[in-house]
């Protein structure tokens, strides 16, 4: 295991049980593996000490679009009642997943409807 390089690293691993390519498909086999044949995980991780700290997926695919996670979740998390806030994938047959959010809501700050949520989201993230 390591992690790539940047600001936010993308958890990479190559070993005997990891995949090695997409039979007859070699541009997604490129696209799934760096130049040293490590596998993009597609999660977000970081280093404490010696251990991997998860932070999450880089993206979700939602139909044909890959939905980059930490924006979504930045921009629930910047809203001023919200206390805590991840992206999930919710399992769905007609499109393999839709988008999903769990939210805590901070204390004393009484109902919010998604529709209120969706308006607000809107300010900062596309459609």
């Amino acid at each position: 295991m390591k992690l790539s390089e940047g600001e936010k690293c993308e958890l990479l691993l190559k070993g005997p049980r990891v995949m090695l390519y997409y039979l007859n498909d070699e541009k997604a086999t490129k696209a799934a593996f760096d130049e040293n044949g490590f596998f993009r995980t597609g999660d977000l991780a970081h280093m404490e000490g010696d251990g991997f700290i998860f932070d999450g997926r880089a993206s979700l695919n939602f139909y044909a679009y890959g939905v980059p996670v930490l924006p979504v979740e930045n921009g629930i998390n910047s809203l001023p009642y919200v206390a805590e806030g991840a992206v999930v994938a919710v399992p769905d047959s007609g499109c393999a997943n839709q988008l999903g959010a769990l939210i805590r809501l901070k204390q004393d700050t009484g109902e919010i409807s998604l529709q209120q949520l969706r308006a607000d989201l809107a300010k900062s993230l596309p459609a």
